[in-house]
C-alpha cells in the first residue's frame, strides 16, 4: 500500500478548483475550464505540486472541510469512480495488509529415543 499523503488545505484547494457537489464536477477557478475526464481513465486524479489525488479525495475535503483520512477510502455507491456527486460518495475503512511471511515450524529427529524407551 502506498504512503498516506495529507490532502492541501480546504483554503488551497478552494483556491485552486470549484467544485459542485450535485453535479460532482470541477472546475479550475484561473482557466474557468471545466476538468474533464480522460477516456479509459477509472480514477480521476488532481495534481498539485507534483503530487496526485483522487478527485474523491478532493470532493469529500470540498463538500465536509476535512481531509477524509488516513485509515479511510473515499468509496462510491455506484461503484462508477467517475461519478464525483457528493451523494455518490462515502467513506470506508481501509484494511491494511499485513506482511506476514510463512513460518516454517522446525523438528529435529533424535537417535537418544529408541524403540526401549516405551
Amino acid at each position: 500500500m502506498r504512503p498516506y499523503k495529507r490532502l492541501p488545505s480546504l483554503d488551497v484547494v478552494k483556491y485552486m478548483f470549484r467544485y459542485d457537489p450535485q453535479a460532482g464536477a470541477f472546475w479550475n477557478v484561473s482557466s474557468g475550464n471545466r476538468a474533464e475526464i480522460p477516456s479509459g481513465y477509472n480514477v480521476v486524479m488532481i495534481r498539485w505540486r507534483n503530487h496526485r489525488y483522487t478527485a474523491a479525495r478532493i470532493a469529500w475535503l470540498m463538500a465536509h472541510g476535512e481531509d477524509p483520512g488516513e485509515r479511510t477510502r473515499v468509496s462510491y455507491c455506484d461503484g462508477d469512480p467517475s461519478n464525483l456527486a457528493i451523494d455518490n460518495l462515502y467513506l470506508s475503512p481501509v484494511e491494511r495488509k499485513q506482511n506476514k511471511k510463512p513460518t516454517v515450524d522446525r523438528y529435529s529427529w533424535s537417535e537418544d529415543f529408541g524403540d526401549d524407551d516405551y
